[in-house]
C-alpha cells in the first residue's frame, strides 16, 4: 500500500512542518516546500526538451489535418492555441511512452512487494523480468516513502531504499527513453532524499534514513525494451548541486523592492 500523500498547496507544493516547529491552535505551521524531483530543473538547459515538444506539434498537426484547420481558425487566440498544441502533442503519441512508463513503475512496485502480477503483454513481461534479474541482489527497504529536507526546503517521495552488501541506497527508477538530458535534476533529487528524513504526512511525524550521502543508485528501465542499465549517482556532486538549485530559487523571489529603489533626487544616493 502507497502512503499518504503530502499535503499541498495551490501550486502542488508539498507542506511540510519544519523540524522543531510545533502546529498552532489553528492548525497552521507548515510550509510550503519545494518538490525534490523538480528542484534541479532550474539549473538544466531546457533547449533541448523544447526542441522535442516542438517536433511532437509537428508531428500531431500533420497526423491532424483538423488540428491544422483549427489553428487557422484561431491563430489570434493564443489560449486556443495553447490548447491546440497540447492536442497536437498527443496525437503524436508524445503522452503514450509515459503512460507505459508509469505502467511499468507500478508493475515494479508489486514486483518488490511480491504481489501477484496480472497477465502482461509480452514487452512488458519482458521488462519486468528484465527487472527481476537485475535487481535479484537489491533488498526493498522502503518503496515510495515521503522524505523531507530541511537544508534545502525540499520533500518528496524515494521510489526505493535499496540494501546492497548491508548499505542502504536511495534507488530511483526510470524509464523514460534516456537519463541523459535530466541527469542534473535526477542528480539534485537523489542528493536531497538522502539529506532528508523519513516523513509521515499524517503525522509530521520524521525518521532517519540511515542511506549512503555518497552514492545513489538510477536503475533505468525504458519501457518496451527489456534493456535495463545500473548507473551510480555521485550524491556529493548532487548535493552541491541541490544547495545551489536552492539558492537559485530564493534568488527568483526577489522583487523589485528587494533590488530597487525610487528615484526621488539626481544627487542623493539611494537609502
Amino acid at each position: 500500500m502507497t502512503a499518504a500523500d503530502f499535503k499541498r498547496d495551490r501550486w502542488d507544493r508539498p507542506l511540510i512542518l519544519p523540524r522543531g516547529v510545533r502546529l498552532d491552535a489553528k492548525g497552521k505551521g507548515r510550509e510550503p516546500y519545494n518538490r525534490s524531483s523538480s528542484l534541479g530543473g532550474v539549473l538544466e538547459s531546457t533547449y533541448n526538451l523544447s526542441l522535442w515538444q516542438k517536433r511532437m506539434v509537428a508531428i500531431g498537426l500533420a497526423d491532424r489535418p483538423d488540428l491544422l484547420l483549427a489553428v487557422t481558425a484561431h491563430r489570434d487566440d493564443k489560449d486556443e492555441l495553447n490548447k491546440i498544441c497540447e492536442k497536437a502533442t498527443e496525437a503524436a503519441q508524445a503522452g503514450a511512452a509515459a503512460t507505459v512508463g508509469t505502467a511499468t513503475h507500478l508493475l515494479t512496485e508489486k514486483v518488490d512487494r511480491g504481489e501477484e502480477l496480472p497477465f502482461l503483454p509480452p514487452a512488458a513481461a519482458a521488462d519486468i523480468e528484465a527487472y527481476r534479474r537485475i535487481t535479484a541482489g537489491f533488498k526493498p527497504v522502503a518503496i515510495e516513502k515521503r522524505v523531507a529536507c530541511d537544508a534545502v526546503k525540499a520533500a518528496g517521495t524515494t521510489d526505493r531504499i535499496w540494501e546492497i552488501g548491508g548499505i542502504r541506497y536511495i534507488g530511483d527508477i526510470k524509464t523514460g527513453s534516456t537519463i541523459e538530458l535530466g541527469i542534473v535534476k535526477i542528480a539534485v533529487q537523489l542528493a536531497v532524499y538522502s539529506r532528508s528524513d523519513g516523513y509521515d504526512p499524517e503525522t509530521d511525524e520524521r525518521d532517519e534514513l540511515n542511506v549512503s550521502q555518497d552514492w545513489g543508485i538510477v536503475l533505468h528501465l525504458p519501457a518496451g525494451q527489456a534493456k535495463p542499465r545500473l548507473y551510480w549517482i555521485d550524491l556529493n556532486q548532487g548535493w552541491a548541486l541541490a544547495q545551489l538549485a536552492y539558492q537559485v530559487k530564493q534568488v527568483q523571489k526577489l522583487k523589485l523592492q528587494n533590488l530597487a529603489h525610487e528615484f526621488t533626487n539626481a544627487i542623493q544616493e539611494a537609502a
